[in-house]
């Protein structure tokens, strides 16, 4: 034995004893152990419990309800994705059109946005309607002529019974006739010792009805009401039902204050009445003047109803083959209504063919797959 084997026996016989030993270290660490969560726990119990009545099936008919149900599968995400990838998207007035759009079949569809707008618009520009009393102001002015005439034969009955009363009572019967204006508002004094101091004038009293009449001419309407005015109304009279459509900038149509305000002015302008007698005329005839044209609630909201329900449908009709928008263009109005109806009619339209159609489409497509792939497996081996 040589020198160099006698030196390799320790290498070798370590070398041994390594290999012996590491069986026996392996058996002592062993595997470890595979935890599982709940919820993995739970899911992997229901796909047993799914595949179960599939284990039942033979191969070939898992084969084909795995293939029927993912081309089903395959239909409906078809079935749904079209409608956002047709050409007809959904855009606003304004907007570029990203690819041409091309009527796909005759369609005649409503337009109800335009149609909804054309109403709105005929609603909006229905003038309101306001009840017109065209005596109001002669009714004013004859209930201060009449409180004037009643005052003036107070005033002359009073005269009449002084002359023929006794010494004994002639405070009492003067007190009793003293003469009182018959008007419910106003310094009631005040107003009888003014008409008094000029004597029952006539012309004083034809000026001052005169004076109702003018302030009071036009449409004069209540501040509470003014919500209501708009540029233009319908006046409704009341008595005749004559209806006129009347330009609220151009005619007299002015609130409540502003024509008693009017009435004030024209009392302080009269010549040969003190100032205190003017005032006591304003207490007596500004309450007379009222407004003489309402607004009609029902009646406006009753013709509004009738402006609309008298709008036709805006009808949309399109040809086969019909370009409604080329790449690039500018979307208009008209355009939105088209873009609408193309996209009910893909909503709504031959939906079964559809359906069918893209069935067989997904099925041919896996069944050439499969086709090729078991063609090229088997020319591999």
């Amino acid at each position: 034995m040589t020198p160099k084997s006698r030196r390799r026996k320790p290498a070798t016989s370590a070398r041994k004893r390594l290999w012996r030993a590491r069986p026996i270290n392996m058996k002592r660490q062993g595997r470890r152990p595979r935890f599982k969560t709940p919820l993995t726990e739970a899911r992997n119990l229901a796909a047993r419990f799914a595949r179960r009545p599939l284990k039942l099936l033979p191969p070939t008919a898992r084969f084909l309800l795995g293939f029927l149900a993912l081309a089903a599968l395959t239909t409906l995400l078809l079935a749904s994705t079209r409608p956002a990838q047709t050409s007809a998207e959904v855009y606003q007035e304004g907007d570029v059109v990203r690819a041409a759009v091309v009527s796909p079949a005759d369609i005649t569809a409503v337009d109800a946005r335009e149609t909804e707008r054309r109403r709105e618009t005929a609603r909006r520009e229905m003038p309101p309607v306001w009840n017109f009393d065209a005596w109001q102001i002669e009714d004013a002015a004859q209930t201060f002529r009449a409180s004037w005439a009643a005052l003036k034969q107070q005033s002359e009955a009073r005269g009449g019974g002084n002359s023929n009363q006794t010494n004994g009572n002639a405070n009492s019967q003067r007190e009793h006739a003293e003469p009182v204006w018959p008007g419910a508002v106003g310094d009631r004094p005040a107003i009888t010792r003014a008409v008094a101091a000029h004597g029952f004038d006539a012309g004083a009293l034809e000026s001052l009805t005169r004076m109702i009449r003018e302030a009071g001419g036009g449409y004069v309407y209540d501040e509470r009401e003014e919500s209501h005015v708009s540029p233009e109304i319908r006046v409704v009279d009341v008595h005749s039902g004559t209806q006129a459509v009347v330009s609220t900038s151009q005619s007299q149509f002015i609130p409540l204050a502003a024509a008693r305000e009017r009435l004030r002015g024209r009392i302080s302008e009269l010549t040969g009445w003190k100032l205190a007698e003017r005032e006591a005329l304003a207490s007596a005839m500004l309450p007379l003047l009222r407004p003489n044209i309402a607004y009609n609630d029902g009646a406006t909201e009753a013709a509004r109803v009738a402006a609309v329900e008298a709008v036709p449908r805006v009808v949309v009709v399109l040809k086969r083959n019909q370009v409604l928008a080329r790449e690039g263009d500018t979307v208009t109005a008209p355009m939105l209504g088209q873009f609408a109806a193309l996209r009910e009619y893909s909503h709504t339209e031959r939906r079964p063919q559809l359906f069918i159609g893209l069935f067989l489409f997904a099925c041919a497509l896996y069944w050439a797959a499969w086709r090729f792939t078991e063609y090229r497996s088997t020319t591999r081996t």
